[in-house]
């Protein structure tokens, strides 16, 4: 979202070039306002509710943008990606040692990070390369991709661990 998303909004939503750089910016605050918001309600909502409550309004933003409306909205949408995001990873890390038990989560937790980076690494190229050879109007159904992955790993492993909430 970071940085391809300023290009769609150029590109497709016709943001003139310094706004769309600036509105991105409501996407970043997301994730600021949203990770301090998670630290006040994870004491409410486990972390299972927690990243589906983050995929939830993630998906939320995405549908906004993906909508034909008027550019005035791309604003909301852009904060609801944000927000949404922001409680998904740490409360996977957090999640690890009830998924995988505390002798190994340590462990496990480094290889969440070092891929969570490569996985960062790889996916900003890969969605440019994407956007350059396909169109760049398929940046929100990407986002929607990733995050309807996210939700069915999730998910499946949560069967897996057999933890329901």
């Amino acid at each position: 979202m970071g940085l391809w998303g300023s290009t769609f909004l150029v590109e497709v939503k016709t943001v003139a070039a310094q706004t769309a750089a600036s509105w991105i910016a409501l996407y970043y605050g997301g994730i600021t306002l949203g990770r301090i918001l998670s630290g006040f309600i994870s004491f409410k909502l486990n972390n299972i509710q927690m990243i589906r409550l983050g995929v939830g309004i993630s998906l939320t933003g995405v549908v906004l943008l993906l909508l034909p409306l008027p550019q005035i909205l791309i604003l909301p949408s852009l904060l609801l990606i944000g927000l949404g995001f922001a409680p998904i990873f740490p409360s996977m890390i957090h999640e690890t040692p009830n998924r995988f038990g505390s002798s190994v989560s340590q462990t496990v937790i480094g290889y969440q990070m070092g891929f969570g980076y490569l996985g960062s690494a790889i996916m900003t190229p890969l969605i440019g390369v994407l956007l350059r050879n396909i169109a760049v109007w398929i940046f929100p159904i990407l986002i929607l991709l990733c995050v309807g992955a996210v939700l069915l790993t999730t998910e499946h492993l949560n069967r897996l661990s057999k933890i329901s909430v």
